[in-house]
């Protein structure tokens, strides 16, 4: 006979924000025939219509001190559905956060003129189960 543990916990993670730029594409919406006249007469030529659209464009690089958010919850919610099937309660997630810092001065050397600041950052998530009764 299989025994369950009475408490179990999981562990997941969370990835960095990629950075996004706003940017700019013409798209096509129709097109239209308009006549040319030229020396050798009239022609008939289809135009296309454009449209400037706006959109968020990944960059490949990431965002210091800012987790993906979305991507925890889904992970968060992936795992408390799998220890419910299982016969757990999910009663406590706790977060998992990291240190950080970043400085700048203002002759590129440490010292002088400048400032620096530090950050926690959420890292992951415990989810803990425990065995339904």
């Amino acid at each position: 006979m299989d025994v369950k543990p009475k408490y179990v916990t999981r562990y997941t993670w969370t990835g960095k924000k990629e950075e996004t730029k706003t940017k700019k594409r013409k798209v096509v919406v129709g097109t239209e025939t308009i006549e040319k006249s030229g020396l050798l007469g009239k022609k008939s030529v289809e135009k296309q219509i454009t449209e400037t659209e706006t959109y968020e464009a990944p960059t490949g690089k990431f965002l210091t001190g800012f987790p993906d958010v979305e991507d925890l919850a889904d992970r968060i919610q992936k795992i408390c559905n799998e220890l419910d099937a299982s016969g757990y309660d999910v009663f406590d997630i706790s977060p998992i956060q990291i240190g950080d810092w970043n400085s700048w001065s203002h002759t590129g050397q440490t010292g002088g003129a400048g400032y620096g600041y530090g950050m926690g950052i959420t890292r992951g998530a415990v989810i803990t189960g425990k065995l339904k009764d």
